[in-house]
């Protein structure tokens, strides 16, 4: 008889508990398009304090729904891409194309809050494309590109020790950097570069949230059997 009462006992905690599920939203900002050297906002080489932002947790549709917040991971993006055109203009030569190098660091500098810090886009930036176009014939004229250096995404955060933050506070990064672009040989070469950048900053929330319509796990709903059974035998009895 005792059993018995252990056995509903179980039962009814397991229905009246929920059911705990984990999952995750993803806010994203960019400026530019990756890949392209074409931007339809004509977002150029030269790029100074580029604000990106994206909202706290509490400000989204989960975080609103009362869900709690139980990990941030934080990624950041650079990109740059050029193409263009040459002429040469005197003798036949061999040219290569620095098509675009900085002349002042790729950096993601967060604002304001200083919670995760500035990155850098590491030494892979320093000289972000360099071609090599070839022997090119006096009067010759042709085409490059469109080249493209991107960093891909980079997690410059991934834990839970900031969780207070990110629920009530949002996200933002300044982007800038300065470039330039040129053709060398041993002619008089004109050329034309068109150079875009693109930027991105990419924050996972994961978070903890109760299910409004439990589900009973296996074990449960064999439990319940087991119940009903001794309830049954107990009535024939």
């Amino acid at each position: 008889m005792l059993n018995k009462k252990i056995l509903g006992f179980t039962v009814i905690a397991a229905l009246a508990g929920g059911t705990a599920q984990a999952s995750m939203v993803q806010v994203v900002d960019t400026f530019g398009v990756f890949g392209s050297a074409s931007d339809p906002d004509m977002v150029l080489a030269d790029v100074t304090d580029r604000a990106l932002s994206v909202a706290s947790f509490a400000s989204t549709a989960e975080g609103m729904a009362g869900n709690v917040l139980t990990n941030v991971k934080v990624e950041i993006r650079a990109s740059m891409s050029t193409k263009g055109t040459f002429t040469n203009n005197g003798s036949s030569a061999t040219v290569n194309a620095t098509v675009l190098e900085l002349d002042a660091p790729w950096i993601a500098k967060e604002s304001g809050s200083s919670v995760i810090g500035d990155h850098v886009f590491g030494d892979a930036y320093t000289t972000v494309i360099d071609e090599f176009i070839g022997s090119v014939s006096a009067g010759a004229t042709g085409s490059f590109g469109t080249f493209t250096h991107d960093s891909d995404w980079l997690t410059v955060y991934d834990d839970s020790t900031l969780n207070s933050f990110f629920n009530d506070h949002e996200l933002m990064y300044l982007f800038s950097t300065k470039t330039s672009s040129f053709i060398s040989g041993s002619s008089n070469f004109a050329s034309s570069f068109t150079t875009a950048t693109a930027g991105g900053l990419r924050v996972t929330y994961s978070y903890q949230s109760l299910s409004s319509t439990p589900i009973p796990e296996p074990a449960v709903l064999v439990l319940m059997g087991f119940g009903l059974l001794g309830f049954a035998c107990r009535k024939q009895a």
